[in-house]
């Protein structure tokens, strides 16, 4: 198991297509998850190394992206509390984080993951999966 690094959305200037998404959510007064992933690959070919993102409630797959996904992933919920775990996983490795949430109708938990990266020789690895999660409600600017 690798280690895992958890900080607010705060810490973090949301990438354009997640700001994008989130607006037609917020549109159509979606309740769910969104997951983006920061995964860097390879230009020119692609990896067996390169991580893969997903979010599970028990056991079923609500959403995941890899680095051949460059769009967020939504699943919709419905309000309610929810038991959700954060993956990364690697061919090697994998981390996981549980989030347990409570959402109310218009609610969007925002998951935004940084895996470790696959090998690059021209610069350090990071040694931690790194997770931006908050939770932003359809009508407000609220954050928890």
């Amino acid at each position: 198991m690798s280690s895992v690094m958890v900080s607010g959305l705060s810490d973090i200037k949301l990438p354009w297509l997640v700001r994008f998404r989130l607006s037609r959510i917020r549109k159509r007064q979606g309740t769910g998850v969104l997951l983006y992933g920061l995964i860097r690959a390879s230009a020119r070919s692609t990896s067996k190394h390169a991580p893969a993102l997903s979010v599970l409630e028990g056991t079923r797959r609500l959403c995941m992206c890899s680095h051949m996904s460059k769009f967020p992933k939504w699943a919709e919920l419905q309000p309610g509390a929810h038991e959700l775990c954060l993956g990364a996983s690697r061919r090697a490795s994998s981390s996981q984080v549980e989030a347990n949430i409570v959402l109310e109708p218009g609610d969007v938990m925002i998951a935004v993951g940084r895996p470790i990266d696959a090998k690059f020789w021209w610069e350090p690895r990071r040694s931690a999966d790194h997770w931006y999660i908050g939770v932003r409600h359809c009508n407000a600017t609220r954050e928890t």
